[in-house]
């Protein structure tokens, strides 16, 4: 079994070309977490990914989801550690959870006190089978 590893991007530009919010918009008391959403693939947005994520010990806890175009933000997050990930649109099935990882490695991030961190992700799809449609009986002719 072969485990991709998904694209990963952290920037100081929104995914539109936007500058992203300051660092001075945020309080110094918290953090600010936000990016976009894509198909790996295609590269289209994806409306209605969940975002979440929480303390290890289960006390802090945030949850989003990403808008038409793919943008997500969860603000006023408590400087700390987190684990989560962002999961495909609802009731589809098709993308693979991604899970929120440093670029130097490990599990999780690390927020620090007035940071605003981009974290685009391109979900990569999940594998599938297709499934050939029955033919009907009016569809089937004898020889």
């Amino acid at each position: 079994m072969t485990i991709a590893l998904l694209l990963l991007v952290f920037t100081s530009v929104s995914p539109q070309g936007l500058p992203a919010p300051s660092a001075s918009s945020v309080p110094d008391a918290v953090a600010e977490i936000g990016g976009r959403i894509v198909d790996q693939e295609t590269g289209a947005p994806l409306k209605q990914c969940v975002i979440h994520m929480g303390s290890p010990d289960g006390q802090r806890r945030y949850k989003t989801q990403s808008d038409a175009d793919g943008l997500y933000r969860l603000a006023n997050v408590r400087p700390g550690r987190y684990v989560g990930g962002i999961e495909g649109p609802p009731f589809q099935g098709i993308y693979l959870v991604q899970s929120f990882t440093e670029t130097t490695g490990g599990f999780g991030i690390t927020l620090k006190a007035g940071e605003v961190r981009q974290f685009n992700v391109a979900l990569k799809r999940a594998l599938a089978l297709t499934v050939p449609r029955r033919r009907s009986a009016s569809s089937i002719t004898s020889s």
